[in-house]
């Protein structure tokens, strides 16, 4: 299992055997720069800021807040799933 976020805010867990998807979280409402599992997958750590994907012209330090997530991993967000 292995999860990718990325500028549109969104982060999906995926099943790397199998290649599916096996889980879309809520969106974020800022761009997910980084993502990463703790070291026995029990906790996914992710930022939340600006990542000037956009370019310099929408940053905005009003709104432009840096965060950080932990969020702890339910089993059936990282559960292999049959191949069809």
């Amino acid at each position: 299992t292995f999860v990718t976020a990325g500028s549109d805010g969104t982060i999906n867990y995926w099943d790397k055997e199998n290649k599916q998807r096996l889980k879309a979280c809520e969106k974020c409402y800022q761009p997910i720069p980084a993502a990463t599992f703790n070291h026995d997958g029990t906790i996914l750590a992710y930022a939340v800021s600006y990542d000037w994907s956009k370019g310099c012209e929408y940053y905005n330090p009003a709104t432009a807040k840096n965060h950080i997530f932990l969020h702890p991993v339910a089993e059936n967000e990282i559960k292999q799933r049959k191949k069809k």
